[in-house]
């Protein structure tokens, strides 16, 4: 009878080569129970040349995959199917795992019968590699619950080890070519969530800090009606969600949906980005104007200025992120 996989994670490799090995070597373990999926999104740099040597070394606990480029979310609606481990935790393949902790955390897995565990995570700035800070998510006596994350902006998959029968059983099938779809495979699988427990140790490491991603100026200017997409599906998984889950999903689409008007408000402050913003304003309104409502914004005083003063408003904008950055 083979060794039990406990844990799953699969690794979405993409042109990752200067961080790949760091990676990878986050997942080298003394102990059994883990299976390693390096899944390559089509990379054109040596991706391919680092998963295969890592494959060879170690043959019982890493396997090797290439597929044709299809973004994070075709990673991770291939590694859902193959999963083999009781439990599923994606990592990107520029961040990394506290490799110290992992052994504790496979041996409190494989008793565990939640269908999501929660944990700790760091940021870790990518050019000092100090830590920034430690997302946890205990707060005194009272329970962890998916509500009370769902509305803290810095919860996000990081922090999620899923059961990946649950996962399996929902036959998840993320957006695939677009980026932000992190949020979206959050929302959908803690759809199926009945049962959560936290564990109070670190498991992931997130790198931050660098130029060019995602949630970057750079990367919002360019990606942004990409998130518009997401958008839109989330609004779909609102509407279809059951009353019990209604709640959960609306608290974090509406973060998400705060975060489409900031990228608008990254953009170079021109006419026809003015006109795209409206756009969006006057679609979500129409399509749900429970969505719509976003309490607390001061988006909701451009909308009575029907967004006059838009140019000023963004450049102050990108001037603060430039700022904080700068300070962090």
């Amino acid at each position: 009878m083979g060794t039990e996989i406990v844990l799953t994670v699969a690794v979405a490799a993409y042109n990752v080569e200067q961080f790949l090995e760091e990676t990878l070597n986050s997942l080298v373990l003394d102990c059994d129970g883990l299976e390693v999926l390096i899944i390559d999104d089509g990379s054109a740099d040596n991706t391919a040349e680092i998963g295969k040597r890592y494959e060879e070394t170690y043959p019982k606990g890493f396997r090797y995959i290439r597929k044709e480029n299809r973004g994070w979310g075709s990673v991770m609606n291939m590694a859902v199917r193959l999963a083999k481990g009781k439990y599923f935790r994606q990592l990107d393949g520029d961040d990394f795992l506290k490799t110290e902790n992992l052994p504790g955390f496979l041996a409190w897995l494989k008793d565990s019968d939640a269908d999501l565990v929660v944990t700790p995570y760091e940021e870790v700035d990518d050019g000092s590699g100090k830590i920034v800070r430690i997302h946890s998510w205990e707060n005194g006596e009272n329970p962890v619950t998916i509500q009370n994350l769902m509305e803290r902006p810095e919860f996000g998959i990081w922090a999620c080890t899923f059961r990946t029968q649950r996962l399996q059983d929902l036959g998840i099938r993320l957006l695939e070519h677009c980026y932000y779809t992190d949020v979206e495979y959050l929302i959908t699988a803690c759809l199926a969530v009945e049962r959560i427990e936290s564990w109070d140790r670190v498991v992931y490491r997130y790198r931050t800090g660098r130029e060019g991603q995602s949630v970057s100026i750079s990367g919002a200017r360019k990606n942004y009606r990409q998130h518009l997409k997401v958008v839109w599906r989330l609004c779909g998984l609102f509407e279809s969600a059951s009353e019990e889950k209604k709640r959960m999903v609306l608290t974090r689409t509406r973060l998400v949906i705060l975060q489409q008007y900031r990228f608008f408000f990254y953009l170079s402050p021109v006419k026809s980005h003015k006109r795209e913003l409206q756009k969006f304003d006057c679609e979500l309104k129409q399509r749900s104007e429970i969505l719509y409502e976003i309490p607390g914004s001061p988006i909701r005083w451009m909308r009575r200025l029907h967004f006059f003063g838009y140019r000023c408003a963004a450049v102050w904008i990108v001037w603060r992120k430039r700022h904080r950055r700068k300070n962090v």
